[in-house]
C-alpha cells in the first residue's frame, strides 16, 4: 500500500529527509538563478528550501499552508507496536476542538524508531482512524532526519559523573534532547505557540479557547514559556520564536544534563528581561498516571519529604497519581512492610516523568525474606536492616525485578534506597509514578 502523502512505501522508508547543508533541489536553484518560480529574492527561495526540508520529513499528512496559532507536539512513549495511550490522548484532544478553530491548530507526532513492521502497522492505524484530521492539515506524523544533530561530547557532568545509569539509558536520554529540539524547530514554522504533550496527557476541555484567553491576559511580550504543571516540560506553553535560542542551549548543554535541567538553568540565569510564567488558571488537561499491580496489603513509609499532593501510601494503594518528593538526601528510603509474608514474582518501580524529568539518579532495591520456620501470618522485623538482601540496582530511572531473586522465598519487606545526586548544580526533586507488586 502506498499513500501519496507518504511519498514512499510503508515497508520501504528508503527516502531520507533533507538535512541542513545538503544541496538544494534543482528547481529551487533555478528559482534563485533564473527566477523561474516567481521568487522575488533569495530570501523567498530560502523559505522554499526550508519548506522542502520539512515536507520531506512529514511521513503522514502535510504541512499547514498558513501559520496557525498553536502546535501540539507529541512524544510517543509507549513500546513499539502499541499506541493505546496515544489514541486515548488524541481522542480527548480532537473531541474538544471546535470546528471553527481547527485551522488554528497543528498536531505533530514524532515517529518512533521501531521496526518496519511496527512502523507500518502504526501508520496504517493512524491513517484509518484519523483520516479527517490528516486530510485537513491538522495531524502530521514526522520522522526526524538522520542528519539532524545536537552537539555532544563523550562525557557528561550529569549522567556519567553523578548517576549510576547504564550507557544504554544515557544514550536514550540524550536522544530525547535531539527529538525535542527537532520537534520544536519543526513546529516553529507552523504556529506562534507550542504545547508539549506526551501520550499520557488527557484533554478535558476546550484547550485552544483557554489558551487564547490566557495569552491575551499576558500583556508583556517578554515571556518565554508558561508552566501548566509546575516545573515540568509536559503541558508547558512556549513562544515558538524563542525556539532557535533554546536549540542553541541544547547544543551547548545537551550532553551535560537533561532537558528540564537545561530549562531550569536558563530560567535561573537569564530571566532578567524575560519571564517564565506559571498558569494562573490551569489549562483543561491532566496527566494520566495510572498503573496495574496486585499490591498486597502493606504499610508504606518513606523518609523523603512530600512535595506534591499524593502520599506514598496512597500511590501504592490506589495505583493512581505520582509521589513527588523534595531533593533526596543521603540515607533516604521507601519501605514497603507487607502485613503478611508474600510470594512475589515481579516488582516494577518507575521514577520520573515520561520525559525523564525528576528521575532517581541512582539507588538500590533490597528485600527481607521470611524465615522458613515462620507461619504465613508472621513477618520479619522490617527495621532489621542487617538482614536485607540487595536484589537490584537502578541502572535506569525505572527498574523491573523478577525471577529467582524474588521467588526463592516469601518476602516480608521491600526497601528502596535513594541515592541523591551529589552536586548543588543538579539538585532536583524526584517523582515515583509506579510501585507495582505482582504476586504468584
Amino acid at each position: 500500500m502506498v499513500y501519496t502523502v507518504l511519498r514512499k512505501s510503508f515497508t520501504g522508508y528508503k527516502e531520507k529527509c533533507l538535512v541542513n547543508g545538503n544541496k538544494a533541489p534543482s528547481e529551487i536553484q533555478d528559482c534563485v538563478m533564473e527566477d523561474k518560480l516567481n521568487c522575488k529574492n533569495k530570501q523567498s527561495a530560502a523559505s522554499i528550501i526550508q519548506n522542502s526540508f520539512f515536507e520531506k520529513c512529514v511521513v503522514l499528512g502535510q504541512l499547514k499552508q498558513n501559520k496557525g496559532f498553536l502546535t501540539v507536539g507529541y512524544i510517543h512513549t509507549e513500546n513499539c507496536g502499541k499506541c493505546e495511550k496515544l489514541e486515548r490522548s488524541l481522542e480527548s484532544l480532537f473531541s474538544h476542538l471546535e470546528k471553527t478553530n481547527e485551522n488554528q491548530v497543528s498536531v505533530v507526532i514524532l515517529l518512533r524508531d521501531c521496526s518496519e513492521t511496527d512502523t507500518a502497522k502504526f501508520l496504517d492505524k493512524m491513517h484509518i482512524r484519523y483520516n479527517y484530521w490528516i486530510k485537513n492539515e491538522i495531524l502530521q506524523i514526522v520522522k526526524i532526519p538522520d542528519g539532524f544533530k545536537i552537539q555532544s561530547k563523550d562525557k557528561s557532568q550529569y549522567w556519567e559523573t553523578f548517576t549510576s545509569h547504564s550507557p544504554e539509558y544515557i544514550e536514550k536520554a540524550k536522544s530525547l534532547i535531539r527529538y525535542i529540539a527537532f520537534l520544536w524547530k519543526f513546529s516553529a514554522r507552523q504556529s506562534d505557540y507550542f504545547i508539549q504533550f506526551t501520550d499520557h496527557v488527557i484533554v478535558e476541555g476546550d484547550l485552544l479557547s483557554s489558551l487564547l484567553i490566557s495569552v491575551k491576559n499576558w500583556t508583556t511580550s517578554h515571556w518565554l514559556w508558561a508552566e501548566n504543571f509546575r516545573g515540568l516540560i509536559t503541558g508547558s506553553i512556549y513562544k515558538t520564536d524563542s525556539f532557535s535560542e533554546f536549540v542553541e542551549l541544547f547544543d551547548i548543554f545537551g550532553s551535560y544534563m537533561p532537558v528540564n535541567f537545561i530549562l531550569k538553568f536558563y530560567k535561573r540565569n537569564f530571566r532578567i528581561s524575560r519571564r517564565v510564567r506559571e498558569m494562573s488558571k490551569p489549562l483543561p488537561i491532566r496527566e494520566n498516571f495510572e498503573f496495574n499491580g496486585d499490591n498486597p496489603a502493606a504499610v508504606v513509609t518513606t523518609s523523603l519529604v512530600l512535595g506534591g499532593d499524593v502520599p506514598i501510601q496512597d500511590l501504592y494503594k490506589t495505583r493512581k497519581g505520582f509521589f513527588w518528593a523534595w531533593t533526596p538526601k543521603e540515607g533516604d528510603y521507601i519501605l514497603i512492610n507487607f502485613k503478611q509474608l508474600i510470594n512475589i514474582k515481579r516488582v516494577l518501580i518507575e521514577t520520573g516523568t515520561y520525559l525523564y524529568e525528576d528521575i532517581f539518579p541512582s539507588g538500590e532495591v533490597s528485600v527481607l525474606f521470611g524465615d522458613e520456620t515462620m507461619k504465613t501470618s508472621s513477618r520479619p522485623d522490617c527495621h532489621d536492616t542487617g538482614k536485607f538482601q540487595a536484589v537490584a540496582e537502578f541502572r535506569e530511572p525505572s527498574i523491573e525485578i523478577s525471577g529467582r531473586k524474588l521467588s526463592s522465598k516469601a518476602i516480608g519487606c521491600i526497601k528502596i534506597n535513594v541515592s541523591p545526586v551529589k552536586s548543588k548544580i543538579f539538585d532536583s526533586w524526584i517523582i515515583i509514578r509506579t510501585i507495582a507488586i505482582f504476586t504468584k
